[in-house]
């Protein structure tokens, strides 16, 4: 085999590995890129979540307040945490939207806090106008924040639910982003070796070719 052979026929096996590790790797990055997104996206959805479970924390804690004489206080963290279940709501109901599991256990929550919780407020601010005796006024208006605590706690519960599975699936993806890591630098390590072996071998093999005849 003539030199000029050779010398492209190694040119074309150091350019084939140069094209095989670097497909590789930008295809490894590409992964990467989209597992940190995914990331991002679940740690949004996981303090949304986290969000909204603090904002009916706050509901329950600003009805005792109003029931408690502290009506302005009261009313002023229920108007807070309102704002904040509004954003947190809008927010999970789109980012959820391509997990039907996980959006259905966030609506039961959106359901028990419409159809539970807000109608025992309705009720507890109604009973705390009305003109009742204040014993029969207050055993009232425990019956109905029994009520509401009830519901919270089985509302925070299928938080919690949504807020593992993203923690899960967090978790998931950096184990995912780190194998890529893991494979672009042993792909560059392995590119590197054969380098250096066909570099050695071209060598030797040109240098033979070269010497042998004189």
């Amino acid at each position: 085999m003539k030199i000029r052979t050779k010398l492209l026929l190694s040119y074309l096996i150091i350019t084939a590995l140069v094209i095989a590790a670097g497909a590789t790797i930008t295809y490894n990055s590409v992964e990467m890129a989209q597992l940190q997104n995914n990331t991002k996206q679940q740690q949004d959805i996981n303090n949304n979540a986290f969000a909204y479970q603090k904002s009916l924390d706050q509901k329950q804690f600003g009805t005792l307040m109003y029931s408690a004489d502290q009506v302005n206080e009261g009313v002023r963290i229920m108007v807070s945490s309102a704002e904040t279940q509004a954003q947190s709501r809008d927010f999970l109901t789109n980012a959820l939207a391509s997990n039907p599991d996980l959006l259905a256990s966030f609506n039961q929550v959106v359901s028990i806090d419409k159809n539970q919780i807000d109608p025992a407020i309705t009720q507890i601010s109604q009973i705390y106008s009305s003109d009742v005796n204040s014993s029969v006024k207050y055993s009232q208006i425990w019956d109905q924040m029994t009520n509401i605590m009830a519901a919270t706690n089985t509302a925070d519960a299928k938080l919690a639910e949504v807020r593992n599975a993203t923690q899960t699936n967090v978790q998931n993806a950096v184990t995912e982003s780190q194998n890529y890591a893991n494979m672009s630098i042993i792909v560059a390590v392995g590119f590197i070796a054969a380098l250096i072996v066909a570099s050695v071998v071209l060598s030797f093999v040109i240098s033979k070719r070269i010497t042998v005849p004189l």
